[in-house]
């Protein structure tokens, strides 16, 4: 072959190869076994670019609570819990590390429809209204007991639930919550003192005698018992196997993203044993270590 068609050859080669190279270089990695494919999720798609699932908390024991006791949970994970679990296993499915977006009551739905963050993980129960916005991953249920003070003579002579639908009754409730909600339909004639905040705001009213009741999840009755002890009474008395409003528990994801909510409720599927294993976990947990919560 003469010289001169050697050099064009090469010249040729050459060329491709720079035009090739970077693309080659920057060239996406396979994606994960099971995640969809590039275009049938824009979310999926923007999470995988950035390389982290943002994900809502806020703490919701018993689901979501801060790891205070690392050495004792056996890793400096800085959330436990079935709703932190399952986050992390969201996280891995996806291949992505989780960026975490302290959010509160009043933001942990709106950031979600927003894009501010891709899941809120933070417990939610399913309320008609938050279904017209987000669609949910169920993972836990969750049920209510009804908490007021062992010295209120207003209580005193109380046996059924039913006895509570009197307006000489005032309970206390977290503005946003689903104990709003319910606890205006289970004593529709009672006072509701709407309150702002999270945590124990509702059950602060009825220690400060501004409030008669105030709804509670039933996990937290060994922490209140522990916060406030020999203090109050529960309505059902044993408020740990309530099933007083029993309510769906999950995460909640902006509405309209089928591809992504298919894959988030197929690896919460997948961990159904695992996640409530967790929550009779936390349950003991609780009971062992009630100052931890």
């Amino acid at each position: 072959m003469p010289t001169t068609m050697i050099r064009s050859l090469f010249a040729l080669l050459f060329g491709a190869a720079l035009l090739l190279g970077p693309a080659l270089g920057h060239a996406q990695a396979p994606r994960p076994p099971g995640v969809p494919d590039a275009g049938k999720s824009a979310r999926i798609d923007e999470i995988l670019k950035r390389g982290s699932l943002r994900v809502g908390v806020l703490s919701s024991y018993p689901w979501l609570f801060r790891n205070k006791m690392p050495a004792i949970y056996g890793n400096n994970d800085p959330w436990r819990g079935s709703s932190w679990i399952l986050a992390k296993a969201y996280a891995k499915t996806l291949g992505v590390k989780l960026d975490m977006v302290e959010v509160s009551q009043d933001t942990k739905v709106p950031l979600v429809v927003s894009g501010g963050i891709d899941v809120t993980v933070t417990s939610l129960a399913p309320t008609p209204q938050r279904e017209k916005v987000a669609d949910f991953i169920i993972y836990s249920t969750g049920a209510n007991c009804l908490i007021g003070l062992k010295n209120n003579p207003k209580l005193a002579n109380v046996t059924a639930i039913s006895e509570l639908d009197n307006a000489k009754f005032t309970f206390a409730a977290i503005a946003g919550t689903l104990q709003q909600t319910w606890t205006a339909q289970l004593v529709p004639k009672a006072q509701l003192r709407i309150v702002s905040g999270t945590g124990n705001g509702a059950i602060d009213e009825v220690i400060s005698g501004r409030s008669d009741l105030a709804a509670a999840d039933n996990p937290d009755w060994p922490m209140l018992q522990f916060a406030y002890p020999n203090k109050l009474l529960s309505f059902p008395a044993d408020c740990l196997n309530s099933t007083l409003g029993s309510h769906d528990v999950g995460h909640a994801i902006a509405k309209n993203q089928l591809a992504f909510l298919e894959l988030l409720r197929g690896v919460a599927e997948t961990m159904k044993a695992d996640l409530h294993q967790e929550d009779l976990n936390t349950y003991h947990f609780a009971e062992q270590h009630p100052d931890q919560l």
